[in-house]
């Protein structure tokens, strides 16, 4: 991190190969830099890294590559899309902000084990980007929206722990279908 100077940039070398931007500790907060034809932020040791970012930091068809620890993709943006970027050992994503934080993603950007918290908002959403929601084996907190991001039937499968009080799930267009791995949801607050 005191290697990036606020307001900085990094430069990749604009060529076909991917460039690859190192993190040398367990924290780096990217939200005042500006990263310019970097594909690829890899974490750099082998404890748990705290990626800090905003939407403009992560290159279309990029990737971020965590440790064998358990890594988190923090964002300083209102809205987070991660379906043109791949998570490699990324258990976590979370909202940096107190504003309503919106996370689409794609099912294989959910960790299973892994976890998506939201931010001190009332609105936090996170969007599946495929037909298939399953969120029963990741923590959902402080998230009051799951909400189909296509038009097609959408499957969405959740623990009663997933659903915040007061929250809502919103589908597509298509037949949509709730279900759970556990005996029963209480669907009265939601």
């Amino acid at each position: 991190q005191a290697d990036l100077a606020v307001g900085g940039s990094v430069l990749g070398n604009g060529s076909a190969v991917a460039d690859t931007l190192i993190v040398k500790s367990a924290t780096i907060d990217l939200t005042n830099t500006t990263l310019t034809g970097v594909e690829i932020l890899k974490a750099g040791l082998s404890a748990a890294t705290n990626f800090t970012v905003d939407s403009l930091d992560l290159a279309a068809g990029g990737s971020v590559i965590g440790s064998s620890g358990s890594d988190t993709l923090t964002t300083n943006d209102t809205a987070l899309d991660l379906t043109s970027t791949t998570l490699t050992s990324i258990e976590k994503l979370a909202a940096g902000t107190g504003s309503d934080t919106t996370f689409t993603v794609n099912q294989a950007d959910l960790a299973a084990g892994g976890s998506v918290t939201g931010g001190a908002g009332t609105a936090d959403t996170l969007v599946i980007t495929g037909t298939s929601f399953d969120i029963s084996s990741t923590s959902v907190t402080s998230v009051e929206k799951l909400q189909a991001g296509s038009n097609a039937a959408t499957t969405f499968t959740v623990n009663q722990a997933d659903l915040a009080s007061g929250g809502t799930i919103i589908g597509g267009a298509g037949s949509d279908t709730l279900t759970t791995k556990e005996a029963a949801l209480n669907l009265t607050s939601t």
